[in-house]
């Protein structure tokens, strides 16, 4: 990684459980950047305070995958939903669909809270394929952070997506996402 000012942001997004696989990553892959990753937000997994990039800016041309195992690639692909083009946002979304690990529930949740009306509707049209309990556990564990997310569902519809075809509220893809979140049933979750 060639980017010393990047490494304490990577590290401090995931739980500390995960350090060694992202020292291997660190180790493997070759990260380059013109800028360093802008301000944080901070959730909790199981108690831990998480800093996650709002944007980072890595050059996505000069990583490879060919050496890391699987949970680094989902570590990668987790820090690369925080990437500044939309394109790449998307194409990592994805890879998060196929694990239920508890980590990669806020890089999904932050998304659900963005501009870009396709992401919200992959994770709508997605929805099913994630750990639910996995989702609401977050949700209960970070309650703030999501009434912040849902005001911002609400300030992108209405800055964007209110004069259209999404003008009635429960035509955009973002309330609707709000109601399936909050539509989960606690079933047994441990903190």
């Amino acid at each position: 990684m060639k980017n010393s000012k990047e490494i304490p942001k990577f590290k401090s997004a995931f739980p500390r459980t995960l350090l060694v696989e992202i020292e291997g990553i660190i180790s493997n892959i070759n990260i380059t950047t013109k800028h360093v990753a802008s301000r944080d937000f901070t959730i909790f997994l199981k108690g831990e305070k998480i800093e996650i990039p709002y944007r980072i800016y890595w050059e996505v041309s000069t990583l490879s995958e060919d050496t890391l195992n699987d949970i680094q690639k989902l570590i990668l692909a987790c820090i690369l939903t925080r990437h500044h083009n939309g394109f790449i946002r998307e194409e990592n979304l994805n890879k998060l669909f196929s694990s239920d690990a508890y980590w990669t529930i806020p890089f999904i949740i932050q998304l659900t809270g963005e501009y870009v009306v396709e992401i919200l509707e992959f994770i709508f049209e997605n929805f099913d394929l994630l750990d639910k309990q996995n989702v609401l556990r977050f949700i209960l564990e970070n309650k703030s952070y999501w009434q912040k997310t849902k005001q911002r569902i609400a300030s992108y519809w209405n800055c964007y997506y209110r004069y259209g075809k999404n003008s009635k509220k429960g035509n955009y893809v973002g309330f609707r996402l709000i109601e399936k979140i909050e539509s989960l049933e606690v079933e047994n979750i441990e903190f």
